[in-house]
């Protein structure tokens, strides 16, 4: 499990099998915490989400064990990118973009565990 608050103080907690699940209760020092979780059938990659980092456009990014997922907090909606076509060989200027970003995000988030 990893537990990650964002610039504007919203948390979340990323869980092995159970996706990202925000939370939505406004005290956390109460009984009953609510969540609002987002899975496979919100679009993120893998129900399997391993961590979460924030970039500099505020877009978060959840690390599962086949991809990386965008998620936009305020559209609530998810940009996969399966780790395989991140890494293969490819002359496609779009790839090598998408490339560098997500190499430097998974070498960031290494230093987390």
């Amino acid at each position: 499990m990893h537990i990650y608050t964002d610039k504007n103080k919203t948390t979340y907690v990323i869980s092995f099998t159970g996706g990202v699940n925000k939370v939505i209760s406004p005290n956390l020092l109460s009984e009953n915490i609510q969540f609002k979780n987002y899975d496979k059938n919100d679009g993120l990659a893998s129900d399997l989400a391993l961590s979460m980092i924030e970039d500099a456009q505020n877009q978060l990014w959840v690390v599962s064990e086949i991809a990386l997922s965008k998620f936009n907090p305020v559209k609530e909606t998810f940009e996969n990118y399966e780790l395989s076509s991140i890494y293969q060989s490819s002359t496609s200027p779009k790839l090598f973009l998408l490339s560098m970003p997500a190499i430097k995000l998974c070498w960031e988030l290494t230093k987390v565990f």
